[in-house]
């Protein structure tokens, strides 16, 4: 009885933290057993997608003698439960998802430097309007770039046109790299 309730406790653990998105972090790369769900043949011939989100949230932490420290948490995640493959894949498609995931962090480094160098003092409602402006404007570029990316490199089957993409997503990376921490404090 004791290995069985064991049994259970432990698929169902498994069960949920299948389901958790994953953090991008630079030394972990997507793998074919990342991609959960089942294929949707219908999403225009596509071999697989790459689910990924750019996300933020915020809370005041408190105020200071020069203003009120606002925190925000920047993320970009990959969801397993929402990307898929087909059965019969390359690495190179691998590769061509693994930017999808590569170009939202990028963004998410935008997003974190558009807040530290844009934020300024007012009201809280006059701060979560600027947040939200920030955010949709950063979101807005984002989606334009994933689809521009994917037009571009024909889903990934135009290897010169995706080496160029991995190439100049990798310089501007690097270039951002001062804005990969996840978790910014500002004082306004």
């Amino acid at each position: 009885m004791r290995w069985c309730l064991c049994l259970l406790l432990c698929i169902g653990y498994c069960a949920v933290m299948g389901q958790q998105p994953l953090a991008w972090h630079p030394s972990t790369s997507l793998q074919w057993n990342d991609f959960k769900a089942a294929p949707e043949p219908h999403e225009h011939n596509a071999k697989a997608l790459c689910r990924t989100s750019l996300n933020y949230k915020y809370a005041v932490v408190g105020v200071q003698k020069y203003g009120t420290v606002v925190q925000i948490d920047i993320s970009a995640l990959f969801h397993p439960e929402k990307s898929w493959k087909v059965k019969h894949v390359t690495s190179d498609l691998l590769q061509h998802e693994q930017l999808h995931f590569n170009l939202t962090e990028l963004y998410a480094r935008k997003l974190n430097r558009a807040f530290k160098q844009e934020l300024k003092p007012g009201t809280m409602q006059e701060v979560e309007q600027q947040i939200q402006a920030i955010f949709e404007r950063i979101d807005a570029a984002w989606r334009a770039a994933q689809q521009r990316y994917d037009k571009q490199t024909h889903r990934g089957t135009i290897p010169k046109v995706q080496q160029h993409w991995e190439r100049k997503t990798a310089r501007q990376l690097q270039t951002l790299e001062k804005y990969r921490k996840r978790k910014i404090t500002v004082v306004l």
